[in-house]
């Protein structure tokens, strides 16, 4: 088998009770894997709690760790770009800093590494998420699905994707929207995918940052400009649907 190279960032802010368990889970999937060589980067957003205390012990302890540290709370968005830019590897993927993911879901989530330019997962236990939030999700995929003429499961699972395709599109979220924008722009500039479904856990420790007045805010800002960027100013950029890789493969 080729060897494989896989760079995983996890963003954490005020996750000191969650990111040794992160990291553990993610380093158990991450070693079962065979051919793989890999780094974690574990991007500290100005965190005020014990995160980056915890985060340095862990990569002092193991060097494929390494830990990036933002002078003040910078948000999902610019943290992912920041956590995007420090990777070395040819893919690049992330998780949440939440321990919202086992070690078998990110198992499920690192087999297709290699089969396409990208790995984009949907969540297939969602009764773990409260009842509201599951509704505003499905009506969420079911626009996006309608407005670019796609067919995802989901807009916001974890992912993985070739870091020259990821580095290569412009974004301009500034929330949770971020992972919407860039499946968009490149599944419709012919990004080959893969859909993985996995199972979550519930959040054990602190709250969820996802349902807040500005995420929602940004989600809507971010549709009525992707609408305008992908199907009026750039149209010519993004008019080759991605080739969509069945999985598992058939036969297995």
């Amino acid at each position: 088998m080729v060897n494989r190279t896989l760079s995983v960032f996890i963003p954490a802010y005020q996750e000191e009770g969650n990111i040794g368990d992160t990291v553990h889970e993610l380093r158990t999937a991450l070693d079962a894997q065979e051919s793989l060589t890999y780094e974690i980067i574990i991007v500290n957003d100005g965190s005020t709690d014990r995160t980056a205390e915890i985060a340095e012990a862990m990569a002092k302890a193991d060097p494929r760790i390494r830990v990036v540290h933002n002078p003040q709370n910078l948000g999902l968005a610019r943290t992912w770009g920041v956590g995007a830019l420090a990777t070395r590897y040819e893919y690049i993927g992330w998780i949440p800093g939440d321990n919202a993911f086992p070690a078998e879901s990110l198992k499920e989530w690192l087999a297709p590494l290699g089969r396409a330019d990208l790995i984009q997962t949907y969540i297939l236990n969602t009764e773990v998420r409260y009842l509201n939030r599951r509704f505003v999700s499905i009506t969420y995929t079911k626009m996006m699905n309608l407005l670019f003429g796609l067919n995802l499961r989901y807009y916001n699972g974890i992912q993985i994707c070739r870091r020259e395709l990821l580095l290569g599109i412009t974004t301009h979220s500034d929330g949770f929207a971020l992972l919407s924008e860039m499946l968009v722009k490149l599944i419709t500039q012919g990004t080959s995918y893969i859909q993985v479904g996995i199972r979550m856990q519930e959040r054990l420790q602190g709250e969820s940052k996802a349902v807040r007045l500005h995420n929602i805010l940004d989600v809507l800002l971010t549709m009525l400009r992707l609408v305008l960027e992908v199907k009026f100013i750039y149209r010519k950029r993004y008019h080759s649907p991605g080739r969509r890789i069945a999985w598992p493969p058939a036969g297995d």
